[in-house]
């Protein structure tokens, strides 16, 4: 994953960034390397002239397979990390023209990247992908945006049928349970928003179904220079 990773940065080109953020981990046994990747597809799937780049982690690995699809694990359905979002026009995505956060954009991001890049690469047929969400928890502390959600989408969870690109990077989900692939399920968010230099945005997130483990995290901080 390093090389698959470091080739993700270059293309997005967006190293100095990288360098200068810093993401809490949150309580519990996660994956140590925070993998990146350059979401090329989501300026088209937003409609506005953007560079996306990921960074997620995840729950370690326990039997050769990540606990992300161990749904006995509280690192079930889990991930944590940042998004990189850089406006190529004059402005800052997911803000309006005063710099008030519109949270119906932001929420733009995870919906893409659990439609395509999470689910959606493992198996799960775009008809069948939802997502709906409450905003539980709004407000503005120290030049960052902080918002409280709670998910309702699809698990996923999902009984093995053949080898897909991203098993490379979570293992083989092998644990069985009596439920049907992709099951819905409710997940807690937390998000940290911050406007930084070159019209970016950077969204500290993490996305759990285990309440404990959003309540736990702290997010992370930018050591760039502010606007």
């Amino acid at each position: 994953m390093l090389y698959y990773n470091d080739y993700n940065v270059r293309k997005s080109n967006m190293y100095h960034y990288i360098d200068e953020i810093e993401i809490a981990d949150p309580d519990g046994d996660w994956y140590p390397l925070m993998n990146k990747f350059y979401a090329e597809g989501f300026s088209r799937y937003a409609d506005e002239d953007v560079e996306l780049l990921i960074m997620y982690s995840y729950g370690d690995f326990k039997l050769g397979t990540s606990t992300l699809f161990d749904s006995e694990s509280p690192q079930f359905n889990s991930f944590y990390g940042c998004y990189i979002i850089k406006g190529n026009k004059d402005e800052y995505f997911g803000c309006d023209r005063y710099g008030k956060i519109l949270i119906d954009r932001i929420a733009l991001v995870p919906e893409y990247d659990f439609k395509y890049l999470v689910a959606g690469d493992m198996g799960l047929a775009k008809e069948d992908f939802f997502l709906e969400y409450e905003v539980v928890d709004s407000r503005v502390q120290n030049e960052s945006d902080y918002l409280e959600m709670k998910i309702r989408t699809n698990s996923i969870y999902h009984g093995y049928e053949e080898f897909n690109i991203n098993y490379v990077q979570y293992g083989i989900p092998y644990k069985k349970c009596e439920r049907k692939d992709f099951y819905p399920i409710d997940i807690y968010c937390k998000l940290k928003i911050e406007k930084v230099e070159n019209n970016t945005v950077i969204v500290y997130y993490i996305f759990t179904p285990t309440k404990e483990l959003m309540d736990s995290w702290n997010g992370g901080i930018y050591e760039g220079l502010y606007n």
